[in-house]
């Protein structure tokens, strides 16, 4: 695995394993937070990955930006977890469209419960904001997606997803998280480049939306 974190080797670790799939968001912003810090997480080793998904939405390196800093800030308040991350290059669809995250996020998953040895559940990025409500379309989404990673572990592993945020909105994840993660994450979908390197949220996109919904303050 490439990116340690503080000396941690995943191939190295005898407890269990937790995947915390961090996308930069608020959302998996907080499920890293719950689960290094509620007590029913304590006895597992929390491994977090990223996923540089390249493609037309051009959110790469606002994400990874995002990414950067909140695991910087974690580590420097005394957090300890391992860290790898991976390049789904999917702009060659531009013409076409692109797969959508929940899918890779899937698909990379199950790959990595079946090679990584201990690997015990995959957190996801969900809370009750998203459930409740939701449209037929996200809830068939949420099943595919799920469908895959248990169709690609193919029996190599005994993990499951999990949802550790589930029970909170995405204003009670705003609220529980310190400042220094208020202050990083990055949730817009379609970033605008004001100038070079340095982008704005385009105010637009449903996670631009979502934020405005429940007066959360974006980076």
């Amino acid at each position: 695995m490439a990116g340690i974190i503080g000396g941690l080797n995943t191939f190295s670790i005898s407890k269990p394993i937790i995947i915390s799939m961090l996308s930069g968001g608020l959302d998996s912003a907080g499920v890293l937070w719950l689960l290094l810090n509620e007590e029913k997480y304590k006895s597992f080793h929390i491994h977090v990955h990223h996923i540089n998904i390249l493609n037309i939405e051009r959110r790469d390196k606002v994400e990874y930006k995002a990414v950067s800093k909140i695991l910087k800030k974690l580590e420097e308040n005394g957090y300890q977890f391992s860290f790898s991350q991976g390049v789904q290059d999917f702009r060659f669809l531009h013409q076409i469209g692109f797969p959508l995250d929940m899918d890779i996020c899937a698909f990379v998953a199950s790959q990595m419960a079946r090679n990584i040895p201990n690997v015990n559940h995959i957190a996801m990025g969900r809370t009750i904001s998203d459930i409740s409500g939701a449209s037929p379309d996200f809830n068939h989404r949420m099943e595919r997606a799920q469908k895959i990673f248990k169709g690609a572990l193919d029996g190599g592993a005994d993990a499951s997803y999990i949802f550790p945020a589930v029970k909170y909105s995405k204003r009670e994840i705003y609220d529980k998280i310190p400042d220094y993660l208020q202050n990083n994450f990055w949730s817009c979908r379609k970033p605008v480049e004001k100038e070079y390197g340095k982008y704005t949220p385009c105010g637009k996109c449903h996670a631009c939306e979502d934020l405005k919904k429940y007066n959360i303050p974006h980076n």
